[in-house]
């Protein structure tokens, strides 16, 4: 009996910790049309620095299961978040996936290179990022692709 207890308030505190599911109705935009205001959306900064390694193979960052973004090297795009809290990921599997909270007329920036064990994205500090995104000169943007 005392087992059957303890295994009951183990589950009990283990599905209770677990992160909550991607709230349905959030909006990715690769582009704001004229009736959409800038301040509403979150400025989101993708850039992938220019590296030797994997020098073909274009980066993908899926966005809460409702998008993905393919970054080749050396560059960048920019996309616009209603506001909430996103989960970004390298792949649909990954088991580590980086939580954004994005607010409304805010900029924030993500950077995309490579590792040891493929590739990582990281939310970076704006200070640093927008010391790297003068540096590096990025000619291409990436593609963001809306998921059925």
């Amino acid at each position: 009996m005392k087992v059957f207890l303890f295994i009951l308030l183990f589950l009990s505190i283990s599905l209770s910790s677990l992160p909550a599911q991607d709230e349905p109705n959030k909006k990715v935009l690769s582009q704001l049309t004229a009736d959409e205001n800038e301040q509403d959306y979150a400025r989101i900064f993708v850039y992938r620095p220019w590296r030797y390694t994997s020098i073909l193979a274009s980066m993908r960052m899926h966005i809460d299961k409702q998008a993905k973004l393919l970054l080749p090297n050396n560059a960048k795009d920019t996309l616009y978040f209603l506001p909430g809290k996103y989960c970004l990921k390298r792949k649909i599997g990954d088991a580590f996936p980086e939580y954004l909270q994005v607010e409304a007329g805010k900029s924030y920036y993500i950077k995309l290179y490579p590792s040891l064990l493929g590739y990582r994205l990281d939310i970076v500090d704006p200070f640093l990022a927008q010391q790297e995104l003068t540096f590096h000169s990025y000619r291409r943007t990436g593609r963001l692709k809306e998921k059925s």
